[in-house]
């Protein structure tokens, strides 16, 4: 087994250096594991084949016959890639199994770990990846090319206060880049006070992205936003409730518009209801999707909890993670 950064495996990935077995291990660097996954996908997985040659297992779901009969199978196209995720959830006895496996040379299995143990791999060509730390400089880089696939520039300035807000979470980053390339509309050019309106500083942007996730009903990754705001900052709970009574309340007036007009554009939403157009954009595929009595009994569920808690009938952070969990 030897350790490697992320970096270095995106490195190695992009000269079609592949490894049988990688292990991606801690709770950090979601964003670049999840670009380890597709680079393997893209460059090594063929595209009319990937249904059959790309297989994710997860959870209690993992069992030692499925991993090897995904493993041993002969791929379709060039290769065969195998997903482990929640590995924590699955039984350990046949999780023993699974890394005591060798590997086909058709086959490359990820196992994302969440802990940083390192478990006893028989294979010999496994590479353990712990470090996901990028540099100012590449991070800054990256900003850049995610602004120009936009079709947008951005100006050092802000760039610099971007990162100030939102740290190094380049799924945050993403999310924030992708709002602002549409708060400045035709303009070619992002600049320090269009960051300063639009993106919000830490912890309010890790409570809006725990918002997205209820509103989206990811209930996994809400859960785990909801335990780690809980565990680090426990008065982040009572904002992030305000703002899903908030959000709520946004969808079922949009509801209302594009119930009494279909074709009503996003602009127009915007307009009459004063929400910003970014917003409107995020919140109109939620407003189509459910029923209008579905989105007020959702809203109806959260104003009880909000009137009860404030009474002392219920504890809001576990009031709270209940409705997460019901979704």
């Amino acid at each position: 087994m030897i350790e490697q950064s992320a970096l270095n495996v995106l490195n190695e990935l992009e000269k079609n250096k592949l490894h049988r077995i990688y292990l991606l291990s801690g709770k950090d660097g979601r964003y670049l594991k999840l670009q380890i996954i597709k680079k393997i996908k893209r460059k090594f997985v063929d595209e009319q084949t990937e249904a059959f040659d790309f297989i994710e297992l997860s959870g209690k779901d993992i069992t030692a016959l499925d991993v090897s009969n995904a493993l041993n199978t002969a791929p379709l196209g060039k290769r065969k890639l195998v997903v482990l995720r929640s590995v924590n959830e699955a039984e350990s006895a046949e999780m023993k199994k699974i890394y005591s496996m060798e590997i086909p040379s058709f086959s490359t299995l990820v196992i994302i770990l969440e802990s940083k143990r390192k478990p006893k791999v028989s294979e010999e060509d496994t590479v353990l990846v712990s470090k996901y730390t990028v540099t100012s400089q590449l991070t800054k880089k990256w900003i850049k090319d995610r602004c120009r696939e936009n079709g947008k520039e951005i100006s050092a300035a802000a760039i610099d206060e971007l990162i100030s807000r939102v740290d190094g979470d380049f799924f945050l980053l993403l999310s924030e880049i992708n709002k602002l390339v549409l708060y400045i509309g035709e303009r070619k050019k992002i600049e320090q006070e269009d960051v300063e309106k639009v993106v919000k500083y830490i912890p309010e942007t890790k409570v809006f992205a725990l918002i997205d996730a209820i509103v989206a009903k990811k209930k996994r990754a809400a859960l785990k936003m909801f335990k780690q705001m809980l565990s680090t900052d426990a008065t982040s709970v009572n904002l992030a409730f305000f703002w899903l009574l908030k959000t709520f309340s946004q969808i079922i007036l949009i509801k209302e518009l594009i119930n009494n007009n279909e074709s009503i554009s996003a602009a127009s939403i915007s307009e009459k209801l004063n929400i910003p157009l970014f917003s409107v954009y995020k919140l109109l595929p939620i407003a189509k999707k459910f029923t209008f009595s579905q989105l007020v009994g959702t809203f109806h569920k959260l104003e009880e909890i909000d009137v009860k808690s404030k009474i002392g009938e219920m504890d809001l952070p576990l009031a709270f993670q209940l409705f997460i969990q019901s979704i």
